[in-house]
């Protein structure tokens, strides 16, 4: 059926397609933002996804997308990623050196968001943010020595926390009272495992205390096999003056 071009003398303002005499726009910009109800949306996006089920447009999808299928999944971590994408957004970005301009702007703009402290995810209402006096440097050195200089969550030692440039291994409070500075409820732990600590508080309350019962079962039984040891030793002592007493004899 022949097409009377006499209808299209017209072009749209916008992308300059032709268009009939009576029209000012074309179909796709005229409908360019309009504000629609949300029984509208609703009625649009299920009739999308009818569409996009039928065979005839997944076929047009795959041939526009070089034959490769909708999901992609990442090599290292195993994530459901867009087709075009190789990897996830964390993998692609690990192990990327930037410029110190760059590491500026990304410094600015975190100040920025964060400048009010009521926006920050960690923030929790009405908590006290200063600590006593008996939280000094001499407890923690002591907390550090018990626990041999490693962290507890990841194991990473104190010598390996240095060379990767920060700084001393923190201690972290078990009940999250910063006022109750005794040895029992102070642990030794490196800095990405102390910001997981400020989420699911409930549940690294409760490994806390669980790995400290099994540290205290450990330490009970060290002192009772040194018990042991001690009362071995007195009696072998003990065998071997009254043997020495018997040869004199």
């Amino acid at each position: 059926m022949a097409v009377d071009m006499r209808m299209f003398k017209k072009k749209c303002k916008d992308c300059g397609k032709l268009i009939s005499k009576n029209a000012k726009k074309c179909r796709s910009c005229s409908k360019k933002g309009i504000k629609r109800s949300l029984k509208q949306r609703k009625t649009i996006s299920i009739r999308t996804k009818q569409a996009m089920q039928r065979p005839e447009v997944q076929i047009k999808i795959r041939k526009s997308r070089g034959g490769k299928s909708k999901i992609n999944y990442c090599p290292d971590c195993g994530k459901s990623i867009n087709y075009k994408a190789k990897k996830c957004r964390t993998h692609a970005y690990k192990g990327r050196i930037y410029s110190k301009e760059h590491n500026e702007k990304l410094r600015l703009i975190s100040l920025n968001r964060f400048k009010n402290p009521k926006n920050h995810p960690c923030y929790i209402p009405g908590l006290d943010r200063l600590y006593p006096l008996n939280f000094n440097e001499k407890l923690k050195r002591k907390i550090r020595i018990r626990d041999n200089y490693t962290c507890q969550i990841c194991g990473i030692s104190q010598q390996d926390f240095l060379k990767l440039k920060r700084g001393q291994l923190t201690i972290h409070h078990i009940n999250y009272d910063k006022f109750n500075c005794e040895k029992n409820n102070l642990i030794t732990l490196c800095n990405s495992c102390h910001m997981k600590t400020n989420f699911n508080r409930d549940y690294w309350y409760a490994y806390f205390n669980y790995k400290k019962m099994n540290r205290d079962d450990l330490l009970c039984s060290a002192g009772l096999n040194a018990e042991r040891c001690l009362k071995r030793t007195e009696n072998c002592n003990m065998s071997r003056e009254n043997s020495s007493k018997e040869r004199r004899k």
